[in-house]
């Protein structure tokens, strides 16, 4: 059993008990639960061993949850990601 399990030490220094948003990616905690049974606990979208709930790139995607809020595109799939940036004439 991992000893940190329950705790955020990298993220916000916020006891994870007491964080609506454990993994910092704009989704609350209790809102990640992408298979729809009601336990947010046992979700890994992207089957990458870490839950939804702790993983800022839920998908895989190479575009963190958070960015992915932001441009309006969905979290939980790979095929939904933000427009790359236009590219600059050289």
């Amino acid at each position: 059993n991992d000893w940190t399990s329950g705790f955020e030490l990298i993220r916000d220094l916020v006891i994870d008990a007491l964080d609506p948003d454990d993994d910092g990616d704009g989704w609350l905690t209790a809102l990640e639960d992408a298979n729809g049974n009601g336990n947010w606990l046992d979700d890994d979208t992207d089957g990458d061993g870490s839950p939804n709930y702790r993983d800022t790139d839920s998908d895989n995607d190479g575009y963190t949850d958070g960015d992915e809020l932001l441009a309006g595109t969905d979290p939980l799939d790979p095929l939904s990601f933000p427009a790359p940036p236009p590219a600059v004439p050289l």
